[in-house]
């Protein structure tokens, strides 16, 4: 039923917008007047619609309902907006699934052509015989046709037929539908509209206000570092205009944010700061939200009152902040800013080694350490090059200080608990596995995306290729061999013992995997010890990493 809903609805909102064309057009005298397009804001126009899908596999039923109203019209061009609304209930057999929906329509498609079929009389299931006007839209585009009768005296499209092909062969799927006039009411709709705009530091807008439905809007900001015009979404990477001067029809309330290119303000965290405006206020609400740039997604907004007020900002990370406030001259003040807050995240790991629980490894990671690798490369470079897999793949295996660190704890534990290099490794092995796995789509919002270690230790998560460079990394700073293992759709350290102590005993009970040389390390599971393998992986090729790199 999943299948059949979706590609059904899809369609219909075409069609529903064809029928608001016509309805539009000619439910009153467009020519304006005394009967201006105003006066019949909020007009709804019901239909009875009934329909069919047939594929190669099935075909399913709907019946129901179709309501436009009518929300803002230009007289000179009779470009529309309607707000289309169903319900249907569909049907397969004996299985019935009902669905409602609405959704707003600008205008008719410039994809569509219409043509003229002529005058006919026609039987309506609701108004007996009308007169009407016979036109038959077309869009190729989408393969998509519809005639209409739309009544010669009242503009009422009466009845309506269309239909939509798409696919070919078993993939070809038809979609009929058959649409009937019922009633014309009128709703109460709202035609006033507020424009607000968050202006960044040094921006002035000016634009800002109320307007009505379909007014054009022209906002202007003034400032030398203005970049761009940005919707809801301020995370965007491109903003909706780079021109000083942006304009649009209005169909709602509007939220804008005019701002500069890169950060505004830089913090330390754990140190109080004072929130400034750049100009004085006598009142205002700071609202000050997290934004992680691994995900896109931001945390939970915080609220400060004052007109120029204290904060410490606990955890480094970047931050976005609007201020509505008032000016010491009474106008109304509202900013936005963005915020780069330094500092570092003390990290403790915790992981068990054998019959022992370590807990006395930790780093104090840098933030604008952590942004400079994820910096250093684009989203496109983030996962295998087989063209270039070793210069490409190697490149992520990077010993920094913190990598240097963790060699100096683990040799630390080594010197300790009296461990051969082949046993360090094992420990190390056990460090990584430890780490929560999570897939690329969750930390990144991406398919694919290859850490370097510092990225893997400071977010404490990561999957298969991002544990796999960690423990390479960790190795190569020991001064142990070693190679990133790549399988079908997985990655694994793997470990070259051969000039590591306590290799002849270790050699004795574990084979080197496949014909690479390397002790295989599987770093997303605690099942395995160094040197085991699942029985399930195939060897697809290794990334050579050494240590005199």
């Amino acid at each position: 039923m999943g299948r059949t809903t979706v590609a059904v609805l899809m369609v219909a909102v075409v069609i529903g917008a064809c029928v608001g064309a016509a309805f539009a057009t000619g439910v009153f005298n467009g020519g304006g007047g005394e009967d201006d397009w105003r006066d019949h804001v909020g007009e709804r126009t019901i239909f009875e619609t009934e329909g069919t899908e047939s594929t190669f596999t099935y075909t399913a039923t709907y019946t129901g309902t179709a309501q436009n109203t009518l929300l803002y019209m230009n007289e000179d061009t009779d470009y529309w907006f309607i707000n289309y609304a169903y319900e249907r209930t569909y049907r397969i057999g004996w299985q019935t699934q009902t669905i409602t929906g609405e959704s707003n329509e600008w205008g008719m498609d410039s994809d569509y052509t219409e043509t003229e079929i002529g005058i006919e009389i026609i039987k309506t299931k609701y108004y007996g015989q009308q007169e009407c006007r016979h036109i038959r839209l077309t869009n190729e585009v989408i393969g998509h046709t519809e005639d209409q009768w739309i009544g010669v005296d009242d503009g009422i499209a009466y009845y309506v037929e269309a239909e939509s092909v798409s696919g070919v062969g078993i993939q070809k799927v038809v979609i009929t539908s058959k649409l009937y006039y019922k009633t014309t009411d009128k709703v109460d709709v709202k035609i006033d509209f507020n424009v607000k705009v968050y202006a960044d530091e040094n921006i002035t807008v000016f634009g800002e206000g109320k307007y009505q439905i379909g007014e054009e809007v022209t906002l202007t900001a003034t400032g030398d570092d203005f970049y761009g015009w940005y919707d809801f979404d301020v995370s965007a990477a491109e903003p909706v205009s780079k021109e000083r001067t942006y304009r649009f029809n209005i169909t709602s309330d509007k939220v804008l944010y005019a701002l500069n290119e890169g950060v505004d303000s830089t913090y330390e965290s754990g140190t109080e700061v004072t929130l400034t405006a750049g100009t004085e206020l006598t009142s205002a609400k700071w609202e000050i939200t997290p934004f992680y740039r691994n995900t896109g997604d931001v945390g939970e907004t915080v609220t400060v009152e004052g007109a120029a007020p204290t904060y410490v900002f606990d955890v480094p990370g970047d931050y976005r902040m609007t201020i509505e406030g008032t000016t010491a001259d009474g106008k109304e003040y509202n900013g936005y800013r963005i915020l780069f807050v330094d500092g570092d995240l003390s990290i403790d790991y915790k992981f068990d080694y054998g019959d022992l629980t370590i807990s006395d490894i930790s780093l104090d990671i840098r933030y604008r350490d952590y942004i400079g690798y994820m910096d250093k490369l684009p989203v496109s470079e983030r996962c295998d090059d087989s063209k270039d897999r070793q210069n490409h793949g190697s490149q992520f295996v990077v010993v920094d200080k913190y990598i240097l660190s963790l060699v100096e704890q683990f040799k630390g534990l080594q010197t300790i608990y009296g461990w051969t290099d082949i046993e360090t490794a094992g420990c190390i092995l056990a460090f990584t596995q430890a780490i929560p796995y999570e897939y690329d789509s969750d930390s990144h919002n991406e398919s694919e995306y290859w850490n370097f270690p510092v990225e893997t230790l400071y977010l404490n998560m990561g999957d298969c290729e991002d544990t796999s460079i960690l423990a390479s990394a960790i190795y190569k700073g020991m001064g142990y061999e070693s190679a990133l293992i790549l399988m079908s759709g997985h990655m694994a350290v793997g470990l070259l013992g051969t000039d590591l102590s306590g290799y002849s005993e270790f050699s004795k009970e574990y084979k080197t995997f496949s014909t690479s040389g390397y002790y295989y390390g599987e770093t997303t599971s605690t099942d395995y010890q160094l040197g085991e393998a699942p029985s399930d992986v195939r060897y697809v090729d290794k990334i050579v990493i050494n240590v005199e790199e």
